[in-house]
């Protein structure tokens, strides 16, 4: 906190690092993920931030196999336990959190993503490994990690919040989530639920 109503922060992750390996483009060694954010409270009850978050390629993958199937990844049934960008993307988001009437709390965000999947080989459609899936550790042999590579996709999205909490520990949620992308169906995501806090 620099400054009255100011805010950084930043997040390293490093998997498998090895020091001895630093700056090599091959390997499985020092795959990392970063996150930087910066908020502004001058406002009582309201916040704006902005942050970028980066994931090198084959973040939260494991390469060791049994039966067709990568363990150890940081997944559960299929979905990836880190960040939701998954690996080989990076993100800019910017939002606002404010505090309203009768107990309402609202959060908007827009944000820009960058995501490289494993493309497939047209010819024999198998996946060519690039490291942009939590699910597939497959590595190409030799293994040389590019930002980005594969099939890039980019778009803009937007999110919104909306939390009703009328009385103690009862609480109401909506939640819309937007994400376009050049390439591939465009995806809408809307929740509601209740909780009680006991």
């Amino acid at each position: 906190r620099p400054l009255h109503g100011v805010e950084l922060a930043g997040t390293f992750l490093a998997d498998d690092l090895n020091f001895e390996r630093i700056g090599e483009r091959e390997g499985n060694n020092n795959k990392w993920a970063a996150q930087a954010s910066a908020s502004l409270g001058l406002i009582p009850g309201a916040t704006v931030y902005g942050e970028y978050t980066r994931i090198e390629p084959y973040v939260y993958t494991h390469r060791f196999q049994s039966e067709g199937s990568f363990y150890n990844s940081y997944t559960h049934n299929g979905l990836g336990l880190g960040h939701p960008l998954g690996p080989n993307a990076d993100q800019w988001l910017v939002g606002a959190r404010t505090w309203l009437p009768l107990g309402l709390q609202l959060e908007a965000r827009a944000r820009y993503v960058r995501r490289g999947e494993n493309p497939v080989d047209p010819e024999t459609g198998a996946t060519i490994p690039v490291g942009g899936d939590v699910r597939d550790g497959t590595q190409a042999d030799p293994l040389i990690k590019e930002f980005l590579a594969g099939d890039v996709y980019r778009g803009p999205g937007a999110s919104f919040d909306l939390t009703w909490e009328p009385v103690n520990s009862l609480l109401a949620r909506l939640q819309v989530d937007w994400q376009q992308w050049d390439l591939g169906a465009d995806r809408l995501f809307i929740r509601l639920d209740a909780s009680v806090q006991l």
